[in-house]
């Protein structure tokens, strides 16, 4: 298990890749799809017909006609091995789209989006047209792509803003949430994040324990454990590496925060995803 780079399918040098599930089913690659590995892009799963399961993060995600799974780089992820769902499949590096239309868009990562019957035409419109600029190898391919994928991005953030929390406490907890994505590894205490977020820490613990139903420490645990098993996929690191990665000098005990969060110690999680034994690998 590895972490995956942007390598376009058909070896062309744009950063946009537009390709069908049953064709990716179909592709021999160096690779199981049916392995979890770590991502270094962005993929977009539009799915056009039936129901699926994808594994995001370690956890199986129901999908079905009109969702839109986007996941982003560093996330772990797996297609599901008895799903037979069809998508469209949009892989691309967050460079390809130009930063104008990248603020119009509005893009941040967003989950899965459920978008209407309407929409959902629509957007498998442009992702089809996508595909069909990419087929055809057009001399503004690229450039087209880029500017679709922009409409693209624009419409599921449309979706997803019709989601999002509009009381104050909730947009407080999704505003800590990006904070700890984006910390979680640098030594900060509780008061920090409550200062960046113009609270008291114990505000931010009433709204992290109505919101996640656990402490903003442990929030921040379980983050951090995340972190750890994205890591732990690359059999190339250490158990030691890993550790110092995330800001344990000590193996010991990391071992300890490993077992303490996620309820394996290192090595056995890495043992129950596969790690060592490729072949006969599935996502857990």
């Amino acid at each position: 298990m590895d972490e995956l780079a942007f390598r376009h399918s058909e070896g062309a040098t744009a950063l946009i890749d537009v390709f069908r599930l049953s064709e990716l089913r179909r592709r021999e690659m160096d690779h199981s799809i049916h392995d979890l590995n770590r991502i270094r892009f962005d993929l977009l799963q539009i799915v056009t017909g039936g129901e699926g399961f994808h594994w995001v993060d370690f956890d199986r995600l129901p999908l079905r006609h009109g969702d839109v799974l986007h996941l982003g780089s560093g996330q772990a992820h797996a297609f599901d091995r008895d799903s037979t769902h069809e998508a469209l499949l949009v892989v691309f590096l967050p460079e390809a789209i130009p930063g104008d239309l990248l603020r119009l868009a509005g893009w941040g990562r967003s989950g899965v989006v459920h978008l209407p019957g309407e929409e959902t035409e629509v957007l498998v419109s442009i992702a089809e047209l996508m595909l069909e600029v990419q087929k055809r190898k057009l001399e503004a391919g690229n450039e087209t792509q880029r500017f679709l994928l922009a409409a693209v991005l624009g419409l599921v953030r449309e979706a997803a803003r019709r989601d999002e929390p509009t009381s104050r406490p909730a947009r407080t907890s999704v505003a800590f949430d990006e904070l700890v994505d984006r910390h979680f590894a640098d030594p900060l205490g509780l008061e920090w994040y409550a200062a960046q977020l113009g609270i008291s820490t114990r505000t931010l613990s009433r709204i992290c324990l109505k919101s996640r139903g656990v402490t903003p420490k442990q929030h921040l645990d379980r983050r951090r454990g995340l972190e750890a098993k994205r890591l732990l996929l690359d059999a190339e690191r250490t158990v030691r590496q890993v550790g110092v990665v995330l800001g344990f000098e000590e193996t010991t005990n990391f071992v300890k925060f490993f077992r303490r969060v996620v309820g394996q110690t290192p090595t056995e999680f890495r043992r129950a995803v596969g790690i060592g034994a490729r072949a006969g690998s599935r996502a857990p």
